[in-house]
């Protein structure tokens, strides 16, 4: 989710109606974001973060402690990336991709990107500045 979509609240609140709350928050933003992802979650939640793409600070209203318990933690993946093997890096570069790629994870990355040819490129361009349209990846063509 992008920090416009979190601040658009009507989306979001459609979004969450009909799902349970949520066990764990992950954020890669701060700011709005971080808010809406605090506001699905539900009571003993996990809400971590480990960027500040919009630069802005997570701001966490009382309520989250005092009243649902929300446990709040960080990750810098950078420094554990620096304090990993090379090979063990390379295996959970691997891991991801494959969880991503293949069954259930690949409906749901499908779900959230949309693919352009690479020769279509302007339209591509085009169809990746209207901020309510899914991320863009251009797909090139295989090699003959």
């Amino acid at each position: 989710m992008d920090e416009e979509f979190a601040r658009s609240t009507p989306k979001f609140a459609r979004l969450l109606a009909d799902l349970a709350p949520a066990s764990l928050g992950l954020n890669a933003t701060g700011g709005a974001a971080a808010a809406s992802v605090l506001k699905a979650l539900g009571p003993g939640a996990t809400f971590t973060t480990y960027g500040s793409m919009s630069g802005q600070p997570v701001r966490v209203p009382t309520d989250a402690f005092t009243v649902r318990g929300i446990k709040l933690g960080g990750v810098s993946l950078d420094g554990t990336l620096a304090g990993m093997a090379k090979g063990a890096r390379d295996a959970a570069v691997r891991e991801a991709v494959a969880d991503v790629s293949g069954g259930e994870g690949k409906a749901k990355v499908s779900q959230l990107l949309a693919r352009e040819p690479f020769l279509d490129f302007p339209h591509a361009l085009a169809r990746a500045m209207r901020s309510s349209e899914r991320k863009v990846v251009l797909t090139m063509p295989a090699a003959k």
